[in-house]
């Protein structure tokens, strides 16, 4: 089977009696079908030969029989002029076609549908744009010579058993080349991508074309890719639909052509993938009768035997295996063997050994500083030849030397000397001796079982993901596992749609995607990135980082996902200790001393019970760090001086290391104002109080065991648990027990799975986390209760989880779940105000609304108020603020009706006849609304 285009060039006279339509000349003699050009191309392509113009008109021809020669084609070639009124011709030339070029260049001169209708090849047409990334073709027009083909050969992979091959090639005579006697062999190559194995292959057709072995147009099916593509967008037909068209028809169409067949990624001894493997055993079925005329070139990964063992007796005919080359160790041999080795490669490059090689062996092997021999060769060889051929240049020589003498620590020693991470580093460590084993398994021609290298870094900011993902690829690189090991990082939510593009600039390093999470929706991004992480899994590493939860969702989103995934690296945040000794680092660095004082005050600083979800661990540090640069700057300048002294530079004080506070009311005070609540004031005391102690302890370097924080306050609504609860976080902020001390306020309905959990507690580290209704605790998903519980722990030291809610149900929680009360240590009851408490705190809010009460007033509110708190829904300082806002509103109504001008006491003065309130009103005083309360004592 072949499709070719035959170009004649006829003057313009002599197309006088062609017509304009298009012809179509189906099967001349059996042979073959005749496309011509459309009349719409006519006026194209015009040529000037011995200085006259010619018009180039061309004919398609489409050739059933793979036996059809030159003579043949030449005689349907004039035939079809013939017919088609064309006289004469200059001359004509001849081009075979691909299908791929055939369907990409279908541009009108001729039809490729129609054409391969014609043809009754729809498997091909079925092949060709749906599923392109398993099938292309080609055509080699010029098969390199036998010298060609042999340099070519000698700097592949496969050098050394191809070179074998190829003889044997060269040595049958042409008459026992020709195709049509049949193909006396097929051959398997290993290779585990196309870069591995893409100049071996190449060598390998153009010889036997160039020995009328095969017939230079090549179809290539790539089985490995159909894991990857079956459900990306570009897939439009159905995966029965694709098997569908591995049927005899096209193992018929096939017949005569050469065949490259891509296979055995997913196919080990343990697994394989039953959708790439259903295809690629009907694939065979189907072009097994046609085998004896049709070679078939397999390309399967390699050390894998077993693979190879299984297609031979799959196909049952002969088949050549072209191992790759054996890998030279060095450490495994004597001193002399590789000297002896060393010799041989020089002498082949015209090289003369001297003392001098014997010395620089020697000196690598004993620091084991080579990884390939030949790397000695080359370093000797520059040498030799600036120091006798071009003397000149022994100083640039020296220089050079000197460099290479000086010790920079490999990538493996930097990830060592960071602080923290040890179980990181014990994995990374783990994946290193899992490739040395491979190399040792290749070495001795065992087995290799391939991993992927994929992974993801699950942690918060700052534990130190970037960082280890940049010394990982100078790793991957020194282990020769990555040629280039660069890191090219990328964010989520600036992702690039055109991920084929990506990869290509990433080969041989590793792409780090941070905040990769922002993937999650986009569906056909991911879908691409997955492919190419199958296709380019020996040349590009992937590491996504993010969020736990968020990534877990990620990678929830498609079913490929996690399986492309070799590894998940977890990153801790860091320890108190580690977080100190980061701080030390950075002076130390920065060559910085800190005194003892300072470097108390730092380490409590540090040691706080956490930081916020986006400034934490390592980016916590070094903000702070560089904080205290900037107030040692400032110190410093306002003693304007002329010359400092080098201590006074190089020193951080107490100063330096406090953050700068504005003069402002402390919590503590305004907790201590805030009206009746003096059993809760007390209750908070003791427990700052003991946080102050273990402050101290600390200081004294006295070990201290941390007694979590968390309370529970239990009392009827509009007693003052919300407002109390935003204060002490403020208060543990002042004095050094969080580092933030916001208030977040949550309701367990918003915890709808584990995810919402672990960033509400990851969003309030530092703070005071305040579960409003906490009794509906209970009623959460055991899965989502588990996840509470979990971070309650996991967070004991840095949050501090506050419970509100009625007494008994709250109560009740803590008694039916031991998980909360060994969690819970403390429960501070917030009593209902007394009926003089909530006198003061209306006074407070007409006050704060610029209101006054008279006597009278306040006799009919203390009437109100003793009718309300004998109800069983009364709500306190809620209530006192809803009948407020109500007799202003009744206030502003009766002053409506004043047909006279008001004075500044009329408007702010609220009267009794105020607080007469309908049924209504009453209904909606109360009402309890979600507003925090909390009346600081009128001044």
């Amino acid at each position: 089977m072949k499709f070719l285009r035959a170009s004649i060039y006829v003057k313009y006279e002599n197309l006088e009696n062609y017509m304009y339509e298009r012809v179509l000349y189906e099967e001349i003699d059996k042979k073959a079908i005749v496309l011509t050009e459309s009349a719409y191309h006519r006026r194209r392509y015009i040529a000037t030969i011995d200085d006259e113009e010619y018009k180039r008109f061309d004919i398609f021809l489409f050739l059933h029989d793979w036996r059809i020669n030159k003579e043949d084609c030449d005689d349907i070639v004039k035939l079809s002029a013939e017919i088609l009124g064309i006289k004469e011709y200059k001359k004509y030339e001849i081009k075979e076609y691909s299908f791929t070029e055939l369907y990409e260049t279908d541009d009108g001169d001729f039809s490729c549908n129609r054409l391969i209708e014609k043809a009754r090849v729809e498997e091909l047409m079925a092949f060709l744009k749906p599923h392109s990334k398993f099938f292309y073709d080609w055509v080699v027009e010029q098969p390199l010579t036998k010298k060609e083909n042999f340099a070519l050969c000698e700097g592949t992979i496969h050098s050394e058993n191809l070179k074998d091959e190829l003889n044997r090639i060269y040595q049958c005579s042409k008459q026992e080349n020709d195709i049509n006697n049949g193909v006396p062999v097929h051959y398997i190559l290993e290779g585990n991508n196309k870069a591995d194995y893409q100049y071996s292959l190449e060598a390998l057709l153009s010889s036997l074309a160039d020995s009328n072995r095969i017939d230079p147009h090549i179809f290539k099916f790539n089985f490995d890719k159909i894991d990857t593509e079956r459900n990306t967008p570009i897939n439009h037909y159905s995966y029965s639909r694709f098997l569908d068209l591995l049927n005899a028809n096209l193992g018929a169409t096939l017949c005569g052509n050469t065949i490259v067949v891509q296979y055995g990624l997913h196919d080990n001894e343990n697994s394989f993938s039953n959708d790439s493997y259903s295809a690629f055993t009907k694939f065979i079925e189907a072009i097994k009768p046609y085998m004896e005329h049709t070679p078939v070139i397999f390309s399967i990964p390699e050390g894998n035997s077993n693979l190879a063992k299984r297609i031979k007796k799959l196909i049952g005919l002969p088949t050549a295996v072209i191992k790759i080359n054996d890998v030279y160790n060095a450490i495994d041999k004597s001193f002399d063997e590789n000297f002896e080795y060393l010799k041989t490669l020089a002498k082949k490059r015209g090289l003369v050994p001297d003392r001098k090689l014997k010395e620089m062996l020697s000196e690598s092997l004993e620091d084991q500083s080579v990884t390939e021999i030949d790397t000695v060769l080359d370093n000797w060889a520059c040498e030799s030849r600036i120091t006798k051929q071009f003397p000149q240049y022994t100083t640039e020589l020296k220089s050079q030397l000197a460099i290479k003498g000086m010790h920079e620590p490999c990538a493996m020693e930097k990830l060592n000397s960071l602080i923290g991470l040890n179980e990181i580093k014990t994995q990374i460590k783990e994946i290193l001796a899992r490739f040395k084993m491979n190399e040792k398994c290749k070495r001795n021609g065992l087995p290799v079982q391939n991993f992927s290298m994929h992974m993801a870094f699950l942690g918060n900011p700052g534990t130190g993901k970037t960082e280890v993902a940049r010394l990982f690829g100078q790793i991957l690189k020194e282990a020769n596992v990555l040629s280039e090991g660069r890191v090219i990082s990328v964010s989520g939510p600036s992702f690039p749609c055109k991920v084929d593009e990506l990869f290509e600039k990433c080969k041989g390093s590793v792409l780090f995607i941070d905040e990769a999470y922002e993937l999650f929706m986009r569906d056909e991004v991911v879908a691409s990135l997955i492919a190419n992480m199958e296709d380019h899994r020996d040349e590009v590493v992937c590491i996504f980082a993010g969020y736990t939860g968020r990534m877990n969702r990620l990678f929830d989103s498609n079913i490929g996902f996690r399986s492309r995934l070799g590894f998940i690296l977890k990153f801790p945040d860091y320890s108190q200790d580690e977080l100190l000794d980061i701080y030390k680092l950075m002076l130390n660095n920065a060559n910085l001393k800190i005194t003892d004082e300072a470097l108390s005050e730092a380490r409590d600083i540090l040691w706080r019970g956490g930081k916020r979800i986006d400034k934490g661990n390592g980016r916590f540090v070094r903000k702070y760090f560089e904080d205290c640069l900037g107030r040692q700057q400032v110190r410093l300048s306002k003693l304007n001086k002329n010359k400092y002294t080098n201590d006074e530079l190089t020193t951080i004080c107490l100063s330096d290391v406090k953050a700068n506070k504005q003069k402002d009311i402390s919590a503590t005070e305004k907790l201590n104002k805030l009206i009746g609540l003096n059993d809760v004031k007390e209750h908070v005391r003791k427990r700052i109080n003991y946080m102050k102690m273990q402050k101290l302890r600390r200081d004294r370097g006295i070990k201290s065991d941390f007694v979590p924080m968390n309370m529970a306050f239990t009392g009827n609504p509009g007693t003052g648990k919300t407002e109390v609860a935003r204060h002490i976080g403020k208060i543990l902020a002042e004095e050094g027990v969080l580092s933030v001390g916001d208030f977040i306020e949550c309701h367990p309905g918003d915890l709808c799975g584990p995810e919402d959990v672990d960033y509400t507690f990851q969003n309030a580290r530092g703070s005071v986390l305040f579960i409003d209704e906490a009794y509906t605790l209970a009623n959460l998903h055991p899965t989502v209760l588990g996840a509470f519980m979990k971070n309650m722990e996991d967070y004991r030291e840095e949050v501090v989880v506050i419970f509100a809610g009625y007494t008994k149900e709250i109560n009740n929680l803590l008694k039916s779940n031991p998980g909360f009360k060994s969690r819970i240590n403390t429960t501070i009851f917030f009593k209902d105000y007394s009926i003089d408490e909530l006198i003061e705190i209306a006074e407070f809010i007409c006050k704060e609304k610029y209101y006054k009460i008279n006597k009278i007033a306040k006799n009919k509110i203390i009437e109100i108020l003793k009718t309300a708190t004998k109800k069983t829904d009364f709500g306190n300082a809620r209530f006192v603020r809803n009948l407020i806002d109500t007799a202003i509103v009744n206030q502003s109504d009766r002053l409506m009706k004043v047909d006279k001008s008001l004075s500044d006491v009329e408007l702010q003065k609220l009267k009794a006849c105020d607080f007469e309130i309908d049924s209504a009103q009453n209904e909606k005083i109360n009402e309890f609304d979600k507003k925090p309360y909390g009346f600081t004592v009128a001044a």
